[in-house]
């Protein structure tokens, strides 16, 4: 038996918005394609350009998506990645991801993150994260170099894992170390020089909190201030719930809290 041929539908010239509609389809070669004498060339040249504009629409949109300089709906969602194990994977991100200021808040997130996982590690990714004159002084974290320890002291720590996208005070803003996402509010985005204004949301907060980002001589964004963190008068971050153990698996509660000891 002959196997099936899938039926295709016949598309004239007023039809074409159906072509227009499966810009999210696969594209699928299909063989033999009948097509009644009716439809001209001219008619088949005008699908295969509205289904190609399509593909290409959803190509741009994707990355205009993760793009949160050409975003214009004021919310920009990063495209999910994975926390780096070491420096070499770290500095991979930094390659990988466009030189913007956005990207340069997320890498010192991502510093953030790995700190409270593998505290030696994330001590190192940090020296790369964060602007040279403002945030660092002689140490012995990274190539000579170390955090200024006032910038890191906070009562709230967690308000660090407030900032991946799907956390909440309920599960201890537990989250995937593997599939971690970013949200960034574009609208209020400033910039003076070479430091712009870029807001996060915090899950904790329950709205946008600001970072600023400075361009250094190479054209990479890195943080250069974050006072709402180190003021623990603000009350940015609602206490979470339950405690949060890095070394058990994403959104398992603990019994003991590792926020205090961070």
């Amino acid at each position: 038996m002959a196997p099936a041929v899938p039926v295709v539908p016949v598309v004239y010239g007023p039809s074409l918005r159906y072509f227009a509609s499966l810009r999210s389809a696969p594209i699928l070669l299909l063989s033999p394609l009948k097509i009644r004498s009716k439809m001209t060339r001219t008619n088949t040249g005008m699908v295969v350009a509205v289904v190609l504009a399509g593909l290409v629409g959803n190509v741009a949109a994707a990355q205009a998506k993760h793009n949160c300089g050409q975003v214009t709906s004021g919310v920009c969602v990063t495209d999910s990645f994975e926390l780096p194990t070491s420096v070499k994977e770290f500095i991979a991100l930094r390659a990988k991801w466009k030189k913007d200021p956005w990207n340069g808040a997320r890498l010192f997130i991502t510093a953030m993150l790995v700190r409270q996982i593998n505290k030696p590690l994330g001590q190192k990714l940090l020296v790369l994260a964060v602007d040279r004159d403002e945030q660092l002084v002689r140490g012995k974290w990274f190539k000579g170099y170390m955090m200024r320890q006032s910038s890191l002291r906070s009562s709230k720590p967690w308000c660090m894992r407030a900032l991946v996208k799907g956390t909440s005070p309920r599960r201890g803003y537990a989250f995937d170390p593997k599939r971690v996402r970013i949200q960034f509010n574009t609208k209020g985005t400033t910039r003076r020089g070479r430091v712009t204004k870029v807001f996060v949301y915090s899950s904790g907060a329950g709205k946008a909190l600001p970072m600023w980002v400075k361009q250094d001589s190479k054209g990479r964004w890195k943080l250069s201030n974050w006072s709402w963190f180190v003021n623990p008068t603000q009350g940015y971050c609602r206490r979470p719930s339950v405690a949060w153990d890095p070394k058990r698996p994403a959104f398992a509660p603990a019994v003991k809290n590792p926020d205090d000891e961070l």
